[in-house]
């Protein structure tokens, strides 16, 4: 079973800059619960923060993320999901960090420590000084909204926040 204490780095919470959600680069896993298997087993991909929590039996100052994956496969759109592109909006979509247009799954939340096994600087951005890559900007918060709504994110919050990932 994966040991949070054993990380390497924590990294200090994300910056949220005007109330817009971080987005950091993690690894993310595809099914089940992130603590049962190591971090090394999933795909690095920019995961979208949702929420930020201080980790229950942990020191002080460490977080877990509740985040939601985004990928650059565009086929299809689902209830629950939104688009980032430069097509909408080229400043916004600079400030997100992006290198590709991204589709956000908001379907599937998960809580991961925010913690050098799940988190990363990404090799195409060697010069941050954290996983953080970029922030959602204005011009993306209605579709996020709506996607919000879709996949009922409150409810999915309220069922990781304040409970550290067993």
């Amino acid at each position: 079973m994966y040991d949070p204490s054993n990380a390497e780095k924590w990294w200090p919470a994300p910056l949220v800059n005007n109330n817009l959600p971080p987005i950091c680069w993690g690894r993310f896993p595809y099914e089940g619960p992130p603590y049962l298997k190591s971090p090394w087993d999933f795909k690095e991909r920019p995961c979208l923060v949702l929420a930020i929590d201080e980790a229950v039996d942990l020191p002080t100052g460490r977080f877990q993320l509740i985040v939601a994956y985004g990928t650059s496969n565009a086929s299809g759109h689902f209830d629950g999901e939104f688009f980032v592109t430069p097509d909408k909006d080229k400043t916004g979509f600079a400030r997100s960090g992006l290198t590709q247009p991204t589709r956000f799954n908001l379907n599937q939340l998960v809580p991961l420590y925010y913690n050098s096994d799940w988190f990363d600087i990404p090799s195409f951005k060697r010069a941050l000084k954290s996983p953080q890559i970029g922030y959602l900007d204005t011009t993306f918060l209605p579709d996020l909204k709506t996607a919000m709504k879709e996949a009922d994110v409150q409810r999915q919050i309220k069922n990781f926040v304040g409970l550290a990932p067993r």
